[in-house]
C-alpha cells in the first residue's frame, strides 16, 4: 500500500511538470514571445543638443554660472570624464563639438572638452589652472575668456600680504597669462604672445 501511495505522489508532480512545458498549440503565433524593443544607446548628437549653451564671449571667474547644473543627463554618462558635470556647451562655427565639464574641488575645476563628432574626446584644457582662494597672506583668483573663434585666454592674478602689526598689507601682485587657440585638429594649442 504504501509503495502504491508513494507512485500516486510521483505521478501528480511528473504530469504538471509536463502540461507546464509542452506546448502542443499548432498555432505558431503562441510560441512567440513579446520582447520590449531594444533601447538604443542615446547619440552624441542628442546629447549635444539638450546641453545649453554659454554666448560668446564667455567671461568668467572662479564662481561661474552653471547652466546644465539641474539638468538631468544620467541616460548620456558615457560621454562623461570621470567624475565630470556638465556645465555648459560652447556654440562655436568649429566643426567640433565643444563643453565644459566641472569637478569637484575647492572652488571651480572647470574644463573645456572637445569631441568628434561621434562624441570620442580629442582634448581638454582646465580653465582655472591656478587656484582659486584666500588665506591670510594670500588670495588668488582666476578669469577665463572664450571667443567665438576658440581663443581663450587665461588670466590667474594672485596677490600676496604681509601682516604688519596686525593689518594685511599687499606684498605683491602676480598675473600670469596663458592663451589657448583650437586647431584644426581638435587639439588645444598655447599662443604665444
Amino acid at each position: 500500500m504504501k509503495l502504491r501511495q508513494f507512485k500516486s505522489y510521483l505521478i501528480i508532480p511528473i504530469t504538471l511538470l509536463l502540461a507546464c512545458t509542452n506546448n502542443n498549440s499548432k498555432d505558431p503565433e503562441s510560441n512567440h514571445v513579446e520582447s520590449s524593443p531594444e533601447t538604443e544607446a542615446p547619440s552624441f548628437h542628442q546629447f549635444f543638443d539638450e546641453v545649453p549653451a554659454y554666448e560668446f564671449p564667455v567671461k568668467m571667474s572662479c564662481n561661474f554660472e552653471r547652466p546644465a547644473f539641474n539638468l538631468d543627463f544620467e541616460k548620456y554618462n558615457s560621454y562623461f570624464p570621470e567624475g565630470g558635470r556638465v556645465v555648459s556647451k560652447l556654440e562655436s562655427k568649429t566643426q567640433f563639438p565643444l563643453i565644459i565639464f566641472d569637478f569637484a574641488c575647492d572652488y571651480s575645476c572647470p574644463i573645456l572638452y572637445s569631441f568628434n563628432e561621434a562624441g570620442k574626446r580629442i582634448d581638454s584644457v582646465f580653465l582655472t589652472p591656478g587656484q582659486c582662494g584666500e588665506d591670510q597672506f594670500m588670495t588668488s583668483n582666476e578669469w577665463f575668456i572664450i571667443t567665438e573663434d576658440i581663443f581663450i585666454q587665461l588670466i590667474d592674478t594672485t596677490y600676496h600680504f604681509i601682516d604688519s602689526l596686525g593689518l594685511q598689507v599687499l606684498d605683491s601682485t602676480t598675473i600670469e597669462k596663458t592663451n589657448y587657440q583650437l586647431n584644426n585638429k581638435g587639439r588645444f594649442e598655447i599662443v604665444r604672445e
